[in-house]
């Protein structure tokens, strides 16, 4: 009993001091919370404190992105133009010509308009006879030759032309005029006439007219020894035949008879230059444009007319870049085209 008095004796005690303790405490801490706002002088009296204004932060902006900087496109480099490949034509030195005695040259034979007046034309190398050159007789293809695909030969005739086809291989012309092509993977033609036969090889192209006797043959395009005629005793003159390789742009004329100035220039439009008698006046060489014959020979004008077959297409198409090479190489000069009158024009470039 005693304990638990003293308990309670001692309880009461600690809470007096408690109370105690906060009340003494009180004042003093309001007055340090009024330190924060009032300041005290020496003679007691209360100086208010400024409050302290914190300026607003500064804004900033953010700094810009950077410029984007397109890089310039790059230059556009035109590739210089591609310079055309102009095939080199072969040059043959053509040997002594045994069966052409007495060659005479034509290629001023042309009567002249003004003569005092000075033509501007180059120098021609050579002579018409560089057209052609004499080959062996085993040389011209036979018949057991004709062989493989024959669906690139081509044979065209004018509307009154009269010739033949035997086979695939083969054309006979018997009168007037006929384009006769060869393009691969065909290999070999064979043309027969009165007088004497071609043979025709691959991408080659020639033109030949029988009128009156006479037979003339243009090659066109066909390049090397793609072009082989052979005469018979025809045009000869003796029991044996002669065979020659015919060069590209050249036209060999071949008759019975001696041929006559309207043989070597008839009025046909095509344009001519450096003309030459061989065998005896039976047969005759010069150098043709071959541009001319695209534009007056009556068969090839009607084809580029009318046709829309893509083999004649592709034919005209090489005949025409061989025009145009051989104008490069040989110069256009110096031809003459013979007129209605018989009278042929002056020298130089003719508007063809």
């Amino acid at each position: 009993m005693v304990a638990l008095k003293e308990f309670l004796r001692v309880s009461q005690i600690i809470a007096v001091s408690a109370f105690a303790v906060t009340v003494l405490q009180g004042p003093a801490l309001a007055q340090s919370s009024n330190l924060n706002q009032y300041q005290y002088s020496t003679d007691g009296y209360e100086i208010p404190i400024p409050p302290v204004v914190v300026p607003p932060p500064v804004y900033t902006p953010p700094a810009p992105p950077p410029p984007v900087v397109v890089p310039p496109p790059p230059p556009v480099v035109v590739a210089p133009p591609e310079v055309p490949r102009v095939p080199v034509l072969p040059v043959v030195q053509a040997p002594n010509v045994p069966f052409f005695p007495q060659a005479i040259d034509l290629t001023n034979a042309a009567p002249n308009v003004r003569p005092n007046l000075p033509v501007p034309i180059p120098p021609l190398i050579g002579s018409a006879s560089d057209g052609l050159q004499t080959i062996p007789n085993n040389q011209f293809p036979l018949a057991k030759n004709l062989k493989g695909k024959s669906d690139w030969i081509l044979v065209r005739g004018e509307e009154s032309s009269v010739f033949q086809r035997p086979n695939p291989y083969t054309a006979k012309l018997e009168a007037g005029t006929i384009l006769v092509s060869v393009r691969r993977p065909s290999d070999l033609a064979l043309v027969l006439t009165p007088l004497g036969e071609i043979a025709l090889h691959s991408d080659g192209d020639v033109l030949l007219t029988y009128t009156g006797d006479v037979l003339r043959i243009y090659n066109i395009s066909a390049l090397g020894n793609d072009c082989k005629v052979k005469f018979g005793r025809e045009v000869i003159g003796e029991n044996k035949s002669e065979c020659v390789k015919l060069k590209v742009g050249f036209e060999i004329v071949a008759s019975t008879h001696k041929l006559g100035r309207v043989d070597l220039r008839p009025a046909d439009g095509v344009a001519r230059r450096r003309a030459q008698l061989l065998n005896n006046g039976h047969m005759a060489i010069s150098e043709f444009s071959v541009q001319s014959v695209l534009s007056n020979s009556a068969v090839i004008v009607q084809i580029a007319q009318q046709s829309t077959n893509a083999k004649e297409a592709r034919v005209l198409s090489q005949m025409s870049k061989m025009a145009a090479v051989l104008n490069y190489v040989n110069s256009p000069y110096g031809y003459t085209v013979e007129g209605a009158t018989g009278v042929a024009s002056a020298p130089g470039k003719q508007p063809l």
